[in-house]
């Protein structure tokens, strides 16, 4: 299997625990909308519906399966310049990349700060993470 599909796997689990311990009641679904590959496309489409039917091709097999009762159809693609939610997130992934490199590179100028700011300022509040291993 593809490492994205794992990582959509895991991302996936993650998203179905956190929307199935809500106690809002109008937060109980989710929507998955991707940026458009057409190369995963097909695949992500069959994990999603194999892990609606039976907690996925990876955790099925191993005894650790989770279903997503709580994931609406499938994974809706479309391209990023038609989602706003998509250009955020790729906006806030190439912080987090440029943050990354610059902190390994010791980087130093206006950029850097700048993107340090950025980070600080409009990401590291919202960001909320697991901590735990995978598969857990």
């Amino acid at each position: 299997m593809s490492p994205h599909l794992y990582a959509l796997q895991f991302l996936t689990e993650k998203i179905e625990a956190w929307v199935r311990s809500s106690g809002d009641p109008l937060c109980r679904l989710a929507l998955l909308v991707a940026d458009q590959n057409h190369q995963e496309e097909q695949y992500a489409f069959e994990l999603i519906r194999e892990m609606n039917r039976s907690g996925g091709p990876i955790g099925a097999s191993i005894g650790i399966a989770t279903t997503t009762d709580h994931v609406v159809d499938s994974v809706y693609f479309t391209p990023s310049e038609r989602s706003r939610g998509i250009q955020l997130a790729d906006l806030v992934a190439f912080i987090l990349n440029r943050r990354d490199r610059d902190l390994e590179n010791s980087s130093r100028g206006p950029s850097v700060h700048a993107v340090q700011r950025m980070y600080m300022t409009l990401i590291d509040p919202q960001v909320t993470t697991w901590r735990e291993r995978w598969p857990s």
